[in-house]
């Protein structure tokens, strides 16, 4: 177990493809956990740090909804929103 500690401590400041994957998985669980969020079809996409929304929802209100709850995981560095209002 300390091997891995000490491999983390050295990595590259950089991220990596595995970063944004768990970083996007957990951008999911927590946009998909809001009761807003359950019947909308998102797109969800994460590349160094930042965090891609498509898709729609039923309010506008849930366009900044949405944001804040991505913006709020840990890791993300930015979010940009492209959802759109409509039915989803």
């Amino acid at each position: 177990m300390l091997s891995a500690c000490a491999g983390e401590a050295s990595r590259p400041a950089g991220r990596t493809a595995a970063d944004d994957f768990v970083l996007n998985v957990q951008v999911k669980h927590a946009i998909y956990g809001d009761l807003a969020f359950k019947r909308a079809l998102l797109e969800i996409s994460t590349r160094a740090g930042v965090v891609q929304l498509a898709g729609r929802v039923g309010r506008e209100a849930d366009v900044a909804h949405a944001t804040r709850i991505a913006g709020a995981v840990p890791g993300v560095l930015a979010v940009r929103n492209d959802i759109s209002v409509g039915q989803p």
